[in-house]
């Protein structure tokens, strides 16, 4: 499992030169490598240019939750690992990406940004950035097609089963939320694995 942090004294220089962990030159090359042949029209370097790194967990912004609530989510061992990355579609909409309205709107809640995507993606969505962003991002909604693929293609089966759960129950039950988060990395990682050495 990948975890940036054990890089020691290079963590702080990646951070300096290119901020958040899921944005450093190593997380670009495994997403490159784990998603490069995702967009056959586009070459595999490009896709950092197009899509946009963000943790999955992250309720750095959530105003609504206590900072016990909260420091447990960051400080998480498993917080700063692949498993906790994904990419989401760069077009914005005035101000807005998926990433930032996520953080702002949703305040960085996973499961309440899934129920959205999923309505999004079944055209039932209400929200008007969020159906703005969508049409700014037509050709990604159009090459996946349905939530499900969105699911598969971003290894987030294990999160399904909480969309119809209280939406904060995950960050209230951490050994839960790690023991899938885990899960997701070393998906990701067997998949890198099977990339670089066609096994």
């Amino acid at each position: 499992m990948w975890d940036i942090k054990t890089y020691g004294e290079e963590y702080n220089i990646f951070r300096n030169k290119a901020g958040h962990e899921d944005n450093f030159p190593i997380a670009k090359f495994i997403y490159m490598l784990i998603w490069g042949d995702y967009d056959d029209n586009e070459p595999t370097y490009r896709l950092p240019e197009l899509y946009y790194a963000c943790d999955v967990n992250c309720l750095y912004n959530m105003q609504n939750y206590s900072s016990d609530t909260m420091n447990p989510i960051r400080d998480s061992k498993y917080y700063q690992t692949i498993g906790n990355f994904m990419l989401l579609p760069k077009n914005n909409y005035e101000k807005y990406y998926f990433n930032t309205y996520r953080h702002q709107k949703y305040r960085d809640n996973f499961i309440v940004f899934l129920q959205q995507m999923e309505t999004l993606f079944e055209n039932k969505n209400k929200d008007i950035i969020f159906n703005n962003l969508k049409t700014a991002n037509g050709v990604y909604f159009e090459k996946i097609g349905n939530f499900k693929n969105f699911i598969k293609i971003n290894y987030l089966e294990d999160f399904i089963q909480y969309l119809n759960k209280d939406s904060n129950y995950l960050y209230q039950n951490m050994e839960e939320l790690e023991g899938i988060i885990l899960k997701r990395s070393n998906l990701l990682c067997n998949s890198l694995k099977q990339k670089l050495f066609n096994k």
